[in-house]
């Protein structure tokens, strides 16, 4: 138990200090960003020479993630239209990157046959998370007067990397695979990069909030140390390695998830103002669909292997 509260005052302690960078500023918050970035990367190249994982891209492709944001955020300070297109360039890189290592861990961690299972466990919840993102943040921010094209085409593009990166997490978070330190590091670091991208949504459909813009420079803060901190621990050899466990059971509690995902989108229509559900009517219906077939295809994959489960049994108790 001793131990396991002494694992928790590294990541405590993040929180906190990232937490009190708030009080001193933006300024002083983006530099908080830079130094724990740069010294994620430090981290990251550390761990992997120490620990030596079985397979370390992964953790070079979070590493140049992590590079490719804070390149950046350069541009993104020198301003000017170039400025600003090498700066999404690279926070595109910087997603394709986060995308690719969380993929590779999704495979490695994973049993054969259990990939299908959890997939479409993901998708639903996923979608039923991008529902509520376009009725809250991308329908008010697209409908408000004065969008220019670029604005709306970023909107669009990097909530579409933010979802594709949300599902790898969610197969993360839901498959088989070896939790340890490390991977509730890594945990962190992913909920605390998801956050920032809805804290980036709502900020830019409300630019006159300052809480917002300190909340969103608090995010990457705690996301980045936190990969550090998960490449540092010895533990970090294990997390690409899965654990010899049947596929994943129809739990209560992934019923109790997958049901609440596929109530979503109805429940959106219910409590959404009526001029946004004037405008998202369409799009949720038919995400509810897709959501429905998607339990459903669940639900078919699971009595598919309680039958052959079944068949097994009486042939071995045949035998």
């Amino acid at each position: 138990m001793r131990h396991e509260l002494r694992g928790l005052v590294a990541p405590a302690a993040l929180i906190v200090g990232a937490a009190a960078l708030m009080l001193l500023g933006i300024d002083a918050q983006a530099l908080g960003v830079l130094l724990a970035g740069l010294w994620a990367i430090w981290a990251i190249r550390r761990g992997v020479r120490r620990h030596r994982p079985e397979d370390e891209r992964p953790w070079w492709l979070w590493a140049s993630g992590v590079a490719a944001v804070l390149v950046a955020a350069v541009f993104g300070e020198l301003g000017g239209p170039v400025g600003r297109t090498l700066q999404l360039a690279l926070d595109a890189v910087g997603y394709l990157c986060g995308i690719s290592a969380a993929t590779i861990l999704v495979r490695r961690r994973r049993l054969i046959g259990s990939g299908r299972a959890v997939g479409l466990e993901a998708l639903v919840i996923v979608g039923a998370l991008g529902t509520a993102l376009w009725v809250f943040v991308l329908v008010p921010f697209l409908s408000a007067d004065g969008r220019t094209v670029a604005e709306v085409t970023e909107m669009v593009a990097f909530s579409a990397l933010s979802l594709g990166l949300t599902v790898q997490v969610a197969r993360l978070a839901i498959g088989p695979g070896v939790r340890n330190r490390s991977y509730y590091l890594l945990a962190m670091t992913a909920l605390a990069a998801l956050s920032a991208d809805v804290f980036t949504a709502l900020a830019a459909s409300r630019p006159e909030s300052l809480l917002l813009e300190q909340t969103l420079l608090l995010m990457p803060t705690i996301g980045v140390a936190g990969l550090g901190m998960s490449a540092l621990d010895p533990s970090m050899v294990r997390v690409t390695e899965a654990d010899p466990v049947p596929e994943p059971e129809m739990t209560s509690k992934r019923f109790v998830a997958l049901a609440g995902a596929t109530l979503t989108p109805p429940t959106l229509l219910v409590i959404a103002e009526d001029e946004v559900r004037s405008l998202t009517t369409t799009v949720v219906v038919a995400t509810w669909a897709l959501l429905s077939i998607l339990v459903l295809a669940r639900l078919l994959d699971l009595l598919k292997r309680q039958s052959r489960q079944a068949v097994l049994d009486k042939a071995h108790g045949d035998a």
